[in-house]
Formats: C-alpha cells, sequence, structure tokens
C-alpha cells in the first residue's frame, strides 16, 4: 500500500487513526500513539490463521471490533499486509470500512 493511499484513508471522516502491518505484524506505518494498541493490532494478522483452522471460517479478510466508549477497529487483512483503521465510535463503521475498500 503506497503512502497516497494512507494519506487518503487517514483524512476519511471519522477516522482517528492508520496503521499498516506486514504479515509478520511488524508495523510499517502508524499514526496511533498507543503503544498497547499497536501491540494488539500487530497480534491480530498473526491469530487469524488460528482461528480460520479452529473453526472453519475459511479465508479470514477483515476483523472488526467496535467500541463502546472511544474508537472502532477495522481490520483489512491481506496476504503480505494487514491495514487497520481505528475510528470514532460515532462514526459507522460499516459505512467507513465500505470507503476504505473503494481506495485499497
Amino acid at each position: 500500500m503506497d503512502a497516497e493511499a494512507l494519506n487518503r484513508i487517514s483524512e476519511l471522516n471519522g477516522v482517528v487513526g492508520v496503521t499498516l502491518a506486514d504479515a509478520y505484524g511488524e508495523l510499517l506505518f502508524t499514526s496511533i500513539d498507543d503503544e498497547a494498541l499497536n501491540e494488539f493490532i500487530a497480534f491480530l494478522p498473526g491469530i487469524t490463521p488460528v482461528i480460520e483452522d479452529g473453526l472453519s471460517l475459511g479465508k479470514i479478510h477483515g476483523v472488526t471490533l467496535k467500541g463502546s466508549h472511544e474508537s472502532n477497529l477495522a481490520v483489512f487483512i491481506g496476504s503480505e499486509q494487514s491495514l487497520t483503521v481505528q475510528s470514532e465510535t460515532r462514526s459507522s463503521i460499516q459505512a467507513l470500512m465500505k470507503q476504505v475498500k473503494e481506495i485499497i
């Protein structure tokens, strides 16, 4: 994913932060200042194969976590990279995911 796409996603209404990680969970880019949240984000792509195998869901392409207080996370999982978008809880996560998919 290029810098222009990350910038466009960062500028979407309701987006608080963006993180790009490689397939091994190494952060390639982040605009999220919360170190614990970044560690969790780096963990997610690595756990999806375990979930796929254990639940027979097939290939997982994304994970959505809706918070009740501060923010939501939408994780888009590719074969080589994963993109996490942190958004305000008042934003529609479904609408945001659609906008992000159009960019990526």
